[in-house]
């Protein structure tokens, strides 16, 4: 295990490796080793820290080596270490491949370039990037039932996640909703509130500086450090989030928040809190929880909606939930994406919206085709 991102937080990566270890539990996996961001750090030179690494595992002989892609410095570092592995990915979000090859501009971290994969295994077969798909040498589509079989039968095995659940409801006779929130503060998303007032004070700034006057210079620079400011933008980040979540909720519902499991600055919290305070029920996740996958949740409670927030738990709702897509609130309405996060990525997705719901509408059927993002343009 490695590569987990979360930084400024060693609480966070606890939990987050307990519960990978927890799930990997359900398999008679010889040994789980976890690797650091230092094993992980290129101080010197690449190979170098392959040869580290490659010591601490105690690498032999690997027949396979599966990894999410091949270009992020987990699995690259991992890729080195084992040359004569069939190597073979399962994509993020259980398909959605995106792999560098010789065509891609942006550099490997390995000196030999990135490694070419040999098989793909993928539920949900989405090409990212252009050209991927063309890019292994055998792209395998496993059955959809299994992954929802699977997912049911570990979720139906964690005794402590029934308990729960029970607990978190309280036999509560009211419609529950699931809302799942993101990381988009660390993931520097969020636009900082404040943008409108800083191009109005830059702009008289560039003005009186013609007339050699620095009156609007330290206002300006506390304007930008404020607007700036990490736990600004988490604040606008839950903001945007509760104004989403008011628009299908009502009060006679019990809105369940789980928080991302790289979230780091209780954007979860400060959802719960706007919401209580405008009169809403609602409950984020405990901390002992919160790191187990969405889909657990699915086969211990019984959701009316699931407002996903740009989460691929709208598409899992529809395959384990069978829930109607009527009640599935996949994305962030157009107008709240426009007013709170970045236009870099407001024009990024609108592309993946459209092919996610053509997604779900395969999943209504059960029947998943191979989907490119290039042929949303």
């Amino acid at each position: 295990m490695g590569g987990f991102y979360i930084q400024g937080s060693d609480e966070n990566l606890a939990r987050m490796k307990e519960a990978c270890i927890n799930i990997s539990k359900s398999w008679n996996f010889k040994s789980v080793k976890y690797l650091s961001d230092n094993d992980l750090s290129i101080n010197s030179s690449f190979f170098e820290t392959v040869e580290s690494v490659r010591q601490k595992l105690n690498i032999g002989f690997f027949e396979r080596i599966y990894v999410c892609r091949n270009w992020q410095p987990f699995n690259e570092i991992l890729l080195e270490c084992c040359p004569s592995a069939v190597k073979i990915c399962y994509g993020d979000g259980f398909g959605l491949l995106d792999i560098r090859g010789g065509i891609d501009h942006r550099p490997s971290i390995n000196p030999r370039g990135s490694w070419k994969l040999n098989q793909a295994y993928l539920f949900v077969p989405v090409e990212i990037e252009s050209k991927c798909f063309a890019l292994v040498d055998d792209i395998i589509q496993p059955p959809i039932d299994y992954l929802i079989n699977i997912i049911n039968d570990i979720a139906s095995n964690i005794t402590e996640l029934k308990t729960y659940t029970k607990f978190l409801t309280n036999n509560s006779d009211k419609k529950l909703i699931l809302v799942t929130t993101s990381n988009l503060t660390e993931s520097s998303t969020i636009k900082p509130g404040l943008g409108w007032l800083l191009r109005l004070v830059s702009a008289a700034n560039r003005r009186l500086l013609l007339l050699k006057i620095h009156t609007l210079e330290k206002p300006l620079n506390f304007l930008q450090q404020r607007a700036n400011s990490i736990s600004h933008l988490a604040k606008r980040e839950a903001l945007m989030y509760f104004n989403q979540v008011i628009r299908y909720s009502s009060r006679n519902d019990f809105i369940i928040i789980k928080p991302h499991p790289r979230e780091t600055l209780n954007q979860s919290g400060m959802l719960c809190h706007l919401l209580s305070q405008r009169g809403y029920e609602a409950a984020v996740i405990d901390k002992n929880f919160s790191h187990v996958p969405v889909e657990f949740f699915f086969n211990h409670l019984s959701f009316s909606k699931v407002i996903s927030c740009s989460s691929s738990s709208s598409l899992t709702a529809k395959l384990i939930l069978g829930m109607d897509k009527g009640r599935i609130f996949p994305f962030i309405d157009r107008d709240l994406s426009k007013k709170y996060l970045s236009s870099f990525y407001c024009s990024s997705s609108e592309r993946m919206e459209k092919l996610w719901i053509d997604l779900i509408d395969q999943a209504e059927l059960k029947t998943l085709s191979p989907l490119r993002l290039m042929d949303y343009e």
